[in-house]
């Protein structure tokens, strides 16, 4: 049996197995034409992939950015508040001074001997200048004896003296008198 050979017409070139204008030993150009689109699909599926997979790290970044936003925005409006409560605080304490100051100065206004940095007139002293004086050396802490040689007196002198003081100013011992006779102003 004689095998026929194929001619032009009764042949119809297959696209999988001929390139036109090529050479009979040329892979075909449906095969190239496939691995080449393979690999740009699969390229593609690797870029697409890692494109979700970057969209997705920023959107977690984009979230924790703006929860530290939040917070940050939490804090500054406590801060604001706490700040706001301190002003308000001192508003309150310089309008009691304020207040404070002028009913001092009304309450003084009539009475010399209320002013600040004033004691008033003091009260006249009912001891004589000699008793005064042996006070006054009791208050520096001196004893009977250091008084009557500082004045030139007699140590039972110095004695009668703080008697009468005490009885003039009723006062039951030496810190008692001396502590009466400086807050009235005589020592």
């Amino acid at each position: 049996m004689a095998r026929k050979r194929p001619t032009a017409s009764n042949v119809e070139p297959s696209p999988l197995t001929c390139i036109p204008g090529g050479r009979g030993d040329a892979p075909p150009v449906a095969s190239v034409t496939t691995r080449r689109a393979r690999r740009i699909v699969e390229d593609t599926e690797r870029l697409s992939s890692a494109v979700w997979s970057l969209l997705d790290t920023l959107q977690d970044r984009v979230a924790t950015i703006e929860m530290r936003n939040q917070a940050l925005v939490g804090e500054l409006v406590t801060q604001r508040a706490a700040l706001e409560r301190a002003q308000r605080s001192i508003d309150e304490l310089t309008f009691l001074q304020e207040t404070t100051h002028e009913r001092i100065d009304d309450l003084t206004a009539g009475d010399l001997s209320l002013r600040p940095g004033t004691l008033g007139a003091p009260a006249p002293c009912p001891l004589s200048s000699r008793e005064v004086e042996v006070l006054a050396c009791l208050a520096e802490g001196k004893v009977y004896k250091q008084i009557a040689l500082e004045l030139s007196v007699s140590a039972s002198t110095v004695r009668s003296h703080l008697h009468n003081v005490y009885s003039k100013l009723g006062a039951v011992d030496r810190a008692q008198a001396v502590l009466l006779a400086s807050r009235s102003g005589w020592l």
